[in-house]
């Protein structure tokens, strides 16, 4: 699992949206959703507020993916009074487990949220098929270029060729003028 993915899992395991957290760490919610959709890493900026607002937060995980999400599950719940967020984790509920291989899973039940981001996907979508009909557009257009260049490589080839033609005869006909100035 990744440091994005990860980041992503605690995100909603603080039940938590972009405002409210990026407020609370002091950072843009840019700077956020960045990391949440992968695109940037989480700086400095990031993780030394995030361990000062949220001490339950084992950064070691977060970091390097290993052990639990939280340091004590208990302290966490107290933290974000979290009724609504269900964590399946046999680590947390077995502490004889040694299996390191168990991931972490979150679910939200939260309503609103849900619809939130329902919306977002749904804008998402839109955005997306606008930049599609945009490269399309913008494919086509370079195709153009390409087609109207070769036009003009051509064309030029042919100026050229012409130009070429009309020196010679020039060249010819100032020849036969010397010629018969000559006689």
């Amino acid at each position: 699992m990744s440091i994005h993915q990860r980041f992503k899992e605690l995100f909603f395991a603080l039940n938590t949206n972009g405002a409210q957290f990026s407020k609370k760490l002091k950072v843009s919610s840019t700077s956020i959703n960045k990391i949440l959709q992968g695109n940037s890493l989480p700086s400095s900026k990031i993780i030394i507020p995030l361990i000062e607002n949220y001490p339950e937060v084992n950064i070691y995980w977060l970091l390097v993916g290993e052990g639990e999400m939280f340091r004590d599950i208990e302290a966490f719940k107290k933290a974000t009074n979290s009724k609504n967020t269900i964590i399946h984790n046999s680590k947390l509920t077995n502490s004889n487990n040694t299996n390191t291989g168990d991931n972490t899973v979150i679910q939200s039940e939260n309503d609103s949220k849900l619809k939130e981001l329902k919306a977002e996907i749904k804008s998402l979508k839109v955005e997306i098929k606008s930049l599609k009909k945009e490269i399309q557009i913008e494919q086509t257009a370079n195709q153009l270029l390409r087609e109207s260049k070769l036009i003009l490589e051509e064309s030029k080839s042919v100026l050229e060729g012409n130009i070429a033609t009309l020196e010679n005869q020039i060249k010819d006909k100032e020849m036969i003028i010397s010629l018969l100035q000559g006689k």
